[in-house]
């Protein structure tokens, strides 16, 4: 019987040069993100970041072969039909300060009546060091992933439930990709 894993991390996948040239170009040419795609529930407010939108091909330099690697992981983990990810495809900057942080979730898209969220790609992008900011993934219990630190690159099923507790101390920053494919039956 093949187990699939809850989640999936490389630590130190970025190096801090590539954290530093990320965080210039977000700097330069991230966008606010829009009011419309902000997360909300029926009970209200449920991210509460700093967040900017780019296009991939932005970062794609410093990112080198995220897609193919993560198409490789893909595979030998999880097994999801993707779709592949494109130039026009955008990326999600968050930026977590003290006190900020984002309940619990999962990552849909109700506006695509072709294509579902697969799996959720996170880079930690933080320049230094924080304190809380954690990982937490819920799949029949909470796990918190301790290793998801600055450079690190952590694929989990978008339909996991998934929070960042808040920040204590520092500043938390990370690169979201969402790899999609064909609607799930």
């Amino acid at each position: 019987m093949n187990k699939k894993p809850l989640y999936w991390i490389i630590p130190n996948y970025l190096s801090k040069k590539d954290i530093v040239k990320i965080n210039k170009i977000i700097s330069k040419k991230g966008a606010p993100e829009p009011e419309k795609n902000k997360a909300m529930t029926s009970r209200g407010k449920i991210k509460f970041t700093t967040s900017k939108i780019l296009g991939y091909n932005e970062v794609k330099i410093p990112l080198r072969n995220l897609p193919e690697n993560c198409y490789a992981i893909n595979q030998d983990k999880f097994g999801f039909a993707l779709d592949t990810f494109s130039r026009k495809d955008c990326v999600v900057y968050n930026q977590y300060k003290i006190g900020q942080k984002y309940e619990w979730h999962t990552d849909v898209e109700n506006q695509s009546n072709f294509q579902d969220m697969k799996l959720t790609v996170l880079l930690n992008i933080s320049p230094k060091s924080y304190e809380g900011g954690l990982f937490q993934i819920f799949w029949q219990e909470e796990h918190t992933v301790h290793q998801f630190m600055n450079g690190a690159l952590l694929l989990f099923p978008s339909i996991c439930n998934h929070r960042v507790t808040p920040v204590i101390q520092g500043d938390r920053r990370t690169l979201t990709l969402f790899l999609k494919g064909p609607l799930l039956r």
